[in-house]
């Protein structure tokens, strides 16, 4: 039972081979069809060819505060980012 929580999971094998940066250039949107759920990648800028496409694994609200962005990455996803907005 649920309780009236949101619980969810998927299983997405493309999704998951987008890296973190607290910059992305893409991002994932969702949406339901026919009972299934459907992520789209989109880019948010001109992405150079070569450029590595990478998605934010973190909250927009810890973009002003590198120290809270960093620790949050390391707890729940187990490395240090060394991007240019952690630099």
């Amino acid at each position: 039972p649920c309780q009236g929580k949101l619980v969810g999971f998927g299983l997405f094998p493309r999704l998951c081979l987008f890296n973190h940066n607290c910059i992305p250039n893409v991002t994932v949107s969702q949406e339901v069809q026919n009972n299934q759920r459907k992520l789209t990648a989109h880019a948010l800028r001109a992405i150079p060819q070569g450029e590595e496409l990478c998605i934010s694994y973190s909250d927009a609200s810890l973009l002003d505060n590198t120290e809270k962005r960093k620790a949050w990455l390391k707890k729940h996803y187990l490395f240090s980012c060394n991007c240019s907005l952690c630099q």
